[in-house]
């Protein structure tokens, strides 16, 4: 996620073209498995290995609220959980997530964002 005011400083527009690189390197990868299958080992040998692996989740941020006029969650004040921030300015009021943009209203009052970063880690 790239937090900014109502505009991007010049390391934030060089995170975010970076960020545009590494998705569309993702995109295009994509692209080959659906019309070619998994590549074979041979095809990826400038990829590091990985020894000793396991699957790990992780926690991404996102956004929870009440929404109204979502395309595939309708409904007026309907409580929702977005799919990843990748963009955020509550200068313009506006989030872009993984799917869509968001326009943010009210932030919740009972919650600062000090709060949020802390919540799931034992006191």
């Amino acid at each position: 996620m790239i937090k900014f005011g109502t505009t991007l400083d010049g390391k934030q527009q060089t995170e975010l073209r970076q960020t545009i690189e590494r998705l569309e390197g993702l995109v295009n990868d994509l692209k080959v498995v659906l019309e070619r299958g998994m590549p074979k080992r041979q095809d990826v040998d400038d990829a590091p290995v990985l020894d000793l692996w396991s699957m790990q989740p992780s926690a991404v941020l996102t956004l929870r609220g009440l929404s109204s006029g979502h395309p595939l969650l309708p409904g007026r004040t309907r409580g929702i959980q977005t799919s990843p921030v990748w963009l955020l300015s509550e200068e313009l009021g506006l989030a872009r997530t993984l799917s869509r943009w968001y326009v943010l209203d009210r932030p919740n009052p009972l919650l600062d964002e000090t709060q949020i970063l802390n919540l799931d880690r034992p006191n």
